[in-house]
């Protein structure tokens, strides 16, 4: 969950230990007992969530570099399989996508990510290979995978390339082959840099017509 959120929700826990429960209690025995051995954990509790929101921000803050640091195609195969997962969750984030990981699997584990927008649900298995191509056995097995689940679509993901047999099997299929190219082109084109040097190089509309135009214009609509 987004750093806020454990933030705001252990600000909440500390409240209602150290002041709601004592407030609850009232002039109520059991309660008031209730109230005093739960009371001293509203530290703890803030703590634990305290915990949770530095953690989703520093890993917020990772994959927001992950995304704007790609710059070429091999700086994008030099990243670590579980960055590279990351990396692509992100971009897909940025999409309007939510992304749900799929944690503890190993550097091949099916399915990775499932992505969900518009009630589509998207499976996606990374596979980050700096020289190999993915075979027609992946695309069979998350094809496999994408039925079961009853998924909308597959979505492959590579630093790679993929071998014909695997093109040729996918075709027609709800299965999406995104390669290294195709990748760095998806990420480059969600990254926030790319867009403010845009807004940046984009002039501003101006009028062409000379201050000569203009007052000719303007007699001739006078008359």
């Amino acid at each position: 969950m987004p750093w806020w959120v454990s933030a705001c929700l252990g600000l909440l826990a500390f409240g209602l230990l150290r002041w709601g429960l004592p407030i609850w209690a009232g002039q109520d025995n059991t309660r008031q007992l209730f109230a005093k051995g739960t009371t001293p954990l509203a530290v703890l509790v803030l703590l634990v969530f305290g915990t949770f929101a530095v953690g989703s921000f520093v890993f917020a803050r990772k994959r927001h570099r992950l995304v704007e640091e790609q710059t070429s195609l091999e700086k994008l195969r030099a990243t670590s399989w579980k960055d590279f997962e990351f990396l692509v969750a992100e971009a897909y984030r940025r999409q309007g996508y939510h992304v749900e990981y799929s944690l503890g699997r190993g550097a091949d584990g099916g399915v990775d990510l499932t992505l969900r927008k518009d009630g589509l649900t998207s499976l996606v298995q990374c596979k980050r290979w700096k020289a190999f191509s993915v075979g027609v056995p992946v695309v069979r097995e998350m094809f496999g995978l994408m039925t079961a689940e009853q998924a909308g679509e597959a979505i492959i993901v590579t630093s790679g390339n993929f071998t014909r047999d695997a093109q040729e099997f996918a075709a027609g299929k709800s299965i999406r082959l995104i390669d290294g190219p195709r990748l760095l082109a998806l990420v480059q084109s969600v990254q926030t840099k790319s867009a403010d040097t845009e807004t940046k190089t984009t002039p501003p509309p101006t009028d062409s017509a000379t201050p000569a135009a203009r007052c000719a214009a303007s007699l001739w609509s006078s008359e």
